[in-house]
């Protein structure tokens, strides 16, 4: 049996905060931010049940196989929803059949379910990270709120620390099953804090009035 780090518990217990503000607020949310809701549920979820079973020596890799896929999903689609240009929310929706293509191919050949998957979520990351970075920078040019009181801004932004910050730590996710826990701390605790920047981030947003289209 594994004994953590209390930021790792905090890291847990961060995301409560956007998912009971979601559900409170779930009436009033656009869709965008219905399946935000959705995708923070799940990443809690996923969160909790990686640590239970890390925590018992169980690693189950299907499970970190599909929630990249359902990370990417939800994402994705609310990236390619927010775009002002028709054109460049057309590029968006290739870019996400794209990916999803080539996740099927990847889990039937060379990066099956039963092994890492340290590439494709290397390329989900860097995908997610480019488009929330290309999108906040539309925003901040376009927006005709407050930034501070601007939903969409808060969300960006947190992809944008997310995905860039969790990019390493997720693309060696093959070297950190190999190595001793213990050695790869520092890793870890990268990634919990960003969890925990992440959803206090989303949890602005959820409680900033809607943005106008």
């Amino acid at each position: 049996m594994k004994e953590y780090p209390y930021l790792m518990y905090y890291s847990l217990l961060s995301g409560f905060l956007p998912v009971i503000t979601s559900i409170v607020k779930f009436k009033s949310l656009q869709k965008e931010l219905k399946v935000l809701f959705f995708y923070i549920t799940i990443a809690f979820i996923a969160n909790v049940l990686s640590t239970w079973l890390i925590r018992y020596t169980k690693v189950n890799l299907l499970m970190y196989h599909l929630v990249i896929l359902i990370e990417y999903i939800c994402v994705m689609y609310i990236i390619a929803s927010w775009q002002v240009s028709l054109n460049v929310k057309r590029i968006f929706k290739y870019i996400f059949f794209a990916y999803i293509i080539f996740w099927l191919v990847a889990k039937t050949t060379f990066e099956p379910i039963s092994g890492g998957y340290s590439f494709s979520v290397a390329i989900s990351q860097t995908i997610l990270a480019l488009s929330a970075g290309y999108t906040l920078f539309i925003v901040l040019g376009n927006s005709s709120q407050p930034l501070l009181s601007n939903q969409r801004f808060w969300i960006l932004l947190s992809f944008v620390i997310f995905f860039l910050g969790t990019l390493m730590p997720y693309a060696l996710t093959a070297v950190i099953f190999k190595v001793p826990s213990e050695s790869m701390y520092v890793l870890w605790y990268i990634n919990w804090i960003l969890i925990i920047i992440s959803n206090i981030l989303y949890t602005v947003g959820v409680l900033c009035p809607q943005t106008r289209r």
